[in-house]
């Protein structure tokens, strides 16, 4: 049972970091669009 609870939790982390990423990306490439936009 504590097993199945770690790896749970594990993949929650994860997944959590990976939306992170997938954030920054984002952040990043709206960012220099509007770059390109502004100049």
């Amino acid at each position: 049972m504590a097993e199945a609870v770690s790896l749970l939790q594990k993949a929650t982390r994860a997944t959590a970091i990976a939306s992170q990423k997938e954030c920054l990306e984002d952040d990043g490439s709206r960012r220099m669009l509007s770059r390109h936009v502004v100049t």
